[in-house]
């Protein structure tokens, strides 16, 4: 920021100057006094003059959103699918020859030997190992990768021993290694005798679900699973595996939008170096061209916990995936929660997007925020990520309980780990059939009558709610006022009052539609519920975290949970809160604490001690670094 002799002040971004037109909208972007920088009249002048920044005027008389014209976006359109809009494009991309490369070491050669390597229906081409090695560098090395690794979709490395720390560090780091290609390293021994069926293949693929895929492919004919130890057996059961595994992968490492691509880019391939299968890939349309689920199962947990970050902070998100260590490495998935590292290597934001120009993206009524000055930046794309990751992973997971936390929050996982007195509460049938949303609220009257989330200290969502998000319905706002809402939030932030008319002007067909028990209660749709054609956290993603839209994080999540979902909004402020009397329980979310005490679930600032015998907490820092 800068000024001259006057009053006026500015913020100079690429050498030009932009007036903020109002000192407290200027405190509300997060600016203070000492960040105003003074310059000579003739220095100020020098500069070349910009946008003026202004608050986002949005009041009663702004043109309300079922009144805006048609070019409204398709609420069910999804965020992830920017280069793929053109429908005729989509329908070229229902059918995808998916390419998987070996990696050719001691163990692969072990494996292709075993096995009748001409009867295997993967497309495939064997790479060596040394040309995997740019994986292994750090995520914002911009080393261009060997020309042997140009169109393959994954890249699978087999190892000759089973490794239980490596499958412990796995689901502690999901997705694991995505940019510049998914990567995935399988023991050949599960590939070979493939009997324990829960076992893990990636994060979110056991062997029972991968051959499970295959079996209801075959419609039943299922000749993996026998004790037979001929070749053609384990040929068989080897390309199954391998055929789900690889497909799996594009799952976790893309968002929805691009499972179709099957890869991070359009490439133009030449197939001639690889084996090609005579079968490929064929995905079934939906409304929208693209498929609502997965073919695999969701993959049933304890608990998830999503770190959402960065990688110019890779060091710090992995030192804070450390604290799960605490979990008992014997424990079923029913008792294990894992981690999920969201980054712009799988939520990333075009260069070229637009920001938040339009003025459907931001409604009147929310807090102040400096998305339309920032909005483009990687900070403003780093807002649209929370959202993203949370309706990425509930494609992939099915968990009792969901916490999203900054890379720079510590989470207190004796706390929450399985058998915790925590733990009884969020499995206990009234908490974990309740749509909660748990966290430090901010105060005021913004979203909620407690204001809304702040984002530092987390969101802790029970089962029921995750089952909301998850759910194809949209319920219109309440018809009185709670302990969460007052009438002010019940008429005007109910999401259906966007929801229904994008989609009647902005989709092909309508993605949202009233049901027809009930005339519409229009504006507000008060009492009214929708039939959705994608599921409900889709809404919010595509109408909050889209690369047009101008919703900080905080707010996004707060107005989804209060408005979309109609959770229940229960502020575990840092100075305590009573989460249950039976069995007591008193815990707390912290937005900025000078002490991370032990009974405090989250604590923002505060990170793993990875030296520590008990991952105890630690100031904030940039500088761990954990292999």
């Amino acid at each position: 920021a800068i000024r001259g002799s006057g009053k006026s002040i500015y913020l100079l971004k690429d050498g030009v100057k932009h007036y903020v037109t109002d000192w407290n909208y200027f405190l509300s972007l997060g600016y203070e006094v000492s960040d105003i920088h003074r310059y000579s009249d003739s220095k100020i002048e020098s500069f070349p003059n910009g946008d003026v920044i202004a608050p986002i005027k949005n009041d009663h008389k702004t043109i309300p959103v079922h009144s805006l014209p048609p070019l409204l976006p398709c609420p069910c359109r999804s965020s992830s699918s920017h280069d793929i809009r053109n429908e005729e494009m989509l329908h070229n991309l229902t059918s995808r020859i998916l390419v998987a490369c070996l990696v050719k070491n001691l163990a692969s050669t072990l494996l292709l030997d075993t096995i009748h390597v001409e009867s295997l229906s993967l497309n495939y081409k064997l790479i060596a190992e040394e040309d995997t090695r740019i994986i292994e560098l750090p995520p914002n090395d911009n080393t261009s990768y060997p020309s042997s690794l140009q169109g393959c979709d994954v890249i699978i490395k087999f190892s000759e021993h089973f490794s239980v720390s490596n499958q412990e560090k796995m689901e502690r780091r999901c997705p694991g290694i995505c940019k510049p290609i998914p990567f995935i390293e399988i023991p050949v021994p599960l590939l070979l005798q493939p009997y324990q069926l829960n076992q893990s293949l990636s994060c979110t693929m056991t062997i029972s679900s991968a051959l499970s895929h295959v079996t209801t492919l075959n419609h039943g004919r299922h000749s993996s699973l026998n004790n037979s130890n001929s070749i053609a057996s384990n040929t068989r059961s080897v390309d199954n595996i391998l055929h789900s595994v690889a497909r799996r992968r594009l799952e976790e490492c893309l968002e929805r939008g691009l499972w179709p691509l099957g890869s991070f880019s359009k490439r133009n391939n030449s197939l001639s170096d690889f084996h090609v299968s005579r079968h490929s890939v064929k995905w079934s349309n939906s409304s929208y061209l693209l498929p609502q689920r997965s073919r695999f199962p969701r993959k049933k947990l304890y608990g998830l916990i999503i770190w959402i970050g960065s990688n110019s902070r890779h060091s710090m998100l992995l030192a804070q995936t450390e604290s799960l260590r605490l979990q008992q490495p014997h424990w079923n998935d029913s008792e294990k929660i894992f981690g999920w590292i969201a980054t712009e290597d799988q939520y990333p934001c075009r260069k070229d997007f637009p920001g938040c120009k339009s003025q459907y993206a931001y409604h009147w009524m929310m807090p102040s925020t400096k998305m339309a000055y920032d909005g483009r930046t990687g900070w403003g794309c780093a807002q649209r990520r929370p959202l993203r990751a949370l309706s990425h992973t509930l494609l992939l997971f099915d968990p009792d309980f969901l916490l999203v936390v900054d890379d720079d929050t510590y989470v207190n996982v004796n706390l929450l780990r399985y058998g915790s007195i925590l733990s009884s509460v969020l499995l206990k049938d009234d908490i974990r059939q309740a749509s909660i949303a748990m966290g430090h609220l901010t105060g005021g009257n913004k979203i909620t009558r407690g204001g809304f989330f702040y984002g530092g200290a987390g969101y802790l969502l029970t089962r029921g709610l995750l089952e909301k998000l998850t759910g194809f319905q949209l319920s219109g706002p309440l018809t009185s006022a709670d302990g969460v809402r007052d009438n002010k939030h019940l008429n005007h932030l109910g999401i259906m009052e966007e929801a229904l008319p994008m989609s009647r002007k902005g989709c092909p067909d309508e993605c949202v539609k009233l049901m027809a028990d009930s005339p519409a209660n229009e504006p507000h749709f008060t009492g009214n519920h929708a039939d959705l054609k994608v599921r409900l956290v889709d809404i919010c993603t595509n109408i909050f975290s889209e690369e047009d839209t101008c919703y900080h994080s905080d707010h996004a999540l707060s107005r989804c949970f209060a408005h979309a979902a109609y959770a229940d909004i229960w502020n575990v402020k840092c100075q305590g809160f009573k989460i249950s009397s039976e069995p007591e329980l008193v815990t707390a979310m912290c937005m900025g604490t000078d002490v991370c005490w032990p009974h405090v679930l989250t604590c923002h600032r505060w990170m793993t001690n990875v030296s520590s015998d008990t991952l105890a907490p630690m100031g904030a820092s940039n500088e761990i670094v954990v292999l």
